[in-house]
């Protein structure tokens, strides 16, 4: 049983008891639930105290004390007493450097009380510095029979020494479960017991124990019944379940008014340990229909449309705790729907015109047949809503929910990082809103988006192509030193490089597994400068084994790039053995793909041979540049300490072809792997 107690004063009827939870192989049982708690209270009996105010000219009534030779009992009242206290009883030896034997007995008649199970003796102790002596013949508490130099049944040791000398601390002690059968309860002794060799000479010198306010209590425990059911546990569960019940109603049913002190039970009945039985609940909120708000963000239909599914929900966050969801995690409705999500409005006008932006979210979505999702970017020069476009395009030309606009539709099971090229935008003030529509033909999970934010400079997203055949790690990383094995000790120009790899910490390793296949990808990059050469140069080092290739590759910057109008610039396998320079000619490529504005990517390709395991390829200091003069390609180390072993797997023509007009073009140097990117977050926790 497991009990929370909420501090719920809101005045409203739209409560809901949001949770998620798993069995472990349980057993299905009825009580296996959420539930409003009955408390039947219980009770708390008071049956004697002695504050040994009454004890002045040895009034001991009920109290004796036995000694050794040396033992020494007295009643004080100075400043060692406890805060707001006076007199108190201290024990401890009369002569110092002789060991000293007291017990102060107090007899009580609880034959009114026999038999009960939770007697309880509670009072104020504090230690003067006392050696601790743990037997019955030392520092003890506990119950004795009619002969003060009996053997005492010990309840609890004492223990001095574990306590601040001079410090009062109270005690509670389980009487009843010391008495043995048989024990006279009408003439029920608690007795203390102390032992020591030195005379208490201060509040914390010398030696010697302290009680004072001491009392006999029965306590009686109360009882918890769970009849309220506001939900069942399902019947089975074994993966981590989202559950969504209607508090107010329960409230309502059962009427248990919403206040200060709010209690609701999780249930489960079993008799294994957790790997055979039980049940597991994590991230519980009470939440306010339609009351929960990501600051800025709005939402709603188009016009025509009612039906608006975006909510804020935890369900299944990337990163924090919240995440804009539809239909709170669930599938959505099947229902002929346009919607809108709105992002707050986006300062760039600190930011000079051609400065490079970008904006960035991590999303997943799920959509039945003709049904999906695009996001479209205020254009304040234009006053319209431009589609906006991610660094490779969409993934699908036409979805019919959205009038044939590109975007996504299918599965994409895992959350993906899409990035926008802002640039165009900087010095203005625009806005992002996330459109989805569905056709009612079908329902599905629908779309999640989280971590949405602007950058600074260009970001770098990566891909990953799960499944080829088993899912991997995607770790491309702008890394200060390159750690992978075999990676160079150091970056190829500044301070950072990228590679697939690099990290230490898991889930990653330092080596590139079996059957990798990812990419690093850059942002758009236009050539409009005519009649010159073009070229994409970097620096490079890769560790792979025969057989596993990385490439160089590039496609139009569109709406859509297929993967068919990816065109390989040049591939390699094998090893180097340290950074060396590649400049790759672009114009034959821009001609035949009829564009200016290019994506590229950095794509390693690893086969499931398991007989090695490499550092994969680092990259560094990017360039993309015109060039009045043709420059040869450069596809492999010229020479010195660098040329390894690896092959050119394909390559472009380096023969200095004729020049090339008619492209528009300007003088492009880019993006080297920056040191430092500033950028502000809008984060859906």
């Amino acid at each position: 049983i497991f009990l929370i107690a909420m501090g719920l004063l809101l005045v409203t009827d739209s409560l809901r008891l949001h949770w998620f939870w798993h069995e472990c192989n349980d057993e299905a049982d009825s009580e296996d639930g959420v539930y409003f708690p009955d408390f039947l209270g219980g009770s708390e009996t008071l049956i004697n105290s002695e504050d040994f105010s009454a004890f002045r000219f040895d009034a001991r009534s009920d109290w004796e004390y036995w000694n050794t030779t040396y033992g020494q009992v007295r009643i004080l009242d100075n400043a060692w007493s406890q805060p707001g206290g006076n007199e108190f009883l201290n024990m401890d030896s009369h002569v110092d450097g002789i060991f000293s034997q007291n017990r102060v007995i107090w007899t009580n008649d609880l034959s009114a009380y026999a038999g009960s199970p939770d007697m309880e003796l509670r009072f104020m102790y504090c230690d003067r510095n006392d050696e601790s002596h743990n037997t019955d013949t030392g520092d003890f508490v506990g119950v004795i029979d009619l002969d003060p130099a009996s053997t005492p049944y010990v309840s609890d040791y004492l223990e001095p020494g574990i306590y601040p000398d001079g410090i009062w601390t109270q005690r509670i002690v389980d009487l009843d479960s010391v008495v043995p059968g048989g024990y006279d309860w009408s003439n029920f002794r608690v007795v203390f017991g102390q032992s020591d060799d030195q005379m208490t000479v201060s509040a914390t010198g010398g030696d010697g124990i302290s009680i004072d306010d001491v009392m006999i209590y029965e306590s009686v425990p109360g009882d918890t019944q769970f009849n309220d059911l506001i939900k069942a546990a399902p019947a089975s569960f074994s993966s981590w379940t989202e559950e969504i019940a209607d508090l107010s109603g329960a409230a309502q049913t059962y009427g248990r008014p919403f206040g200060p002190d709010y209690y609701i039970a999780w249930c489960q009945q079993g008799s294994q340990s957790m790997n055979m039985d039980g049940i597991l609940v994590d991230d519980i909120a009470i939440e306010e229909f339609g009351g929960w708000v990501i600051p800025g963000w709005t939402h709603g239909p188009f016009a025509g449309y009612t039906v608006d599914e975006w909510a804020p929900s935890q369900h299944d966050a990337y990163i924090g705790s919240w995440c804009w969801a539809m239909n709170e995690g669930s599938d959505y409705t099947a229902a002929n729907t346009h919607v809108w999500l709105l992002s707050p409005e986006i300062d760039l006008t600190g930011f000079a015109p051609g400065t490079r932006l970008s904006w960035a979210f991590f999303h997943y979505y799920d959509w039945a047949p003709g049904d999906g999702c695009n996001v479209k970017i205020w254009n304040p020069t234009t006053s319209n809503w431009d589609l906006a476009i991610p660094y490779w395009g969409y993934y699908n030309a036409s979805i019919p929910a959205l009038g044939g606009e590109a975007g996504w539709t299918g599965t994409k099971t895992s959350w993906n990082f899409c990035v926008i090229d802002i640039t165009e935008y900087a010095g203005q003030t625009v806005q992002f809103r996330f459109e989805y529509g569905t056709m009612g033909a079908g329902v599905a999970d629908g779309w999640n988006i989280d971590l949405a934010r602007q950058r600074y400079g260009p970001d770098w997203p990566q891909v990953i192509w799960y499944g080829w055949p088993a899912a991997e790690y995607c770790d491309w990383f702008g890394w200060s030193t390159p750690p992978g094995v075999g990676d160079p000790a150091t970056a190829g120009e500044g301070t950072r490089a990228a590679g697939n790899d690099m990290s230490t910490f898991a889930p990653w390793d330092t080596y590139y597994e079996q059957y990798t296949h990812n990419a690093l990808v850059s942002p758009p990059v236009a050539f409009d400068d005519p009649g010159t050469y073009y070229y994409l140069e970097f620096l490079s080092c890769g560790r792979s084994f025969s057989g596993d290739t990385w490439y160089v590759e590039c496609a139009p910057f569109a709406e859509t790039i297929a993967d068919t109008l990816w065109m390989t610039l040049a591939g390699w396998s094998g090893s180097s053995a340290g950074w060396w320079t590649t400049r790759l000619y672009l114009n034959p490529e821009m001609a035949a793909l009829g564009c200016d504005t290019l994506v590229f990517r950095w794509r390693m390709h690893a086969n499931g041979d398991a007989s090695y395991n490499g550092g994969g390829w680092n990259v560094d200091h990017i360039q993309c540049f015109s060039s009045a003069a043709w420059l040869p390609e450069i596809t492999l180390p010229v020479s010195g300490p660098n040329t390894g072993e690896h092959s050119l797997v394909f390559s472009t023509d380096q023969a200095p072809p004729p020049r090339v007009s008619g492209l528009r073009g300007v003088t492009y140097t880019p993006v080297c792997m920056p040191d430092e990117e500033r950028e502000t977050r809008h984060e859906l926790r």
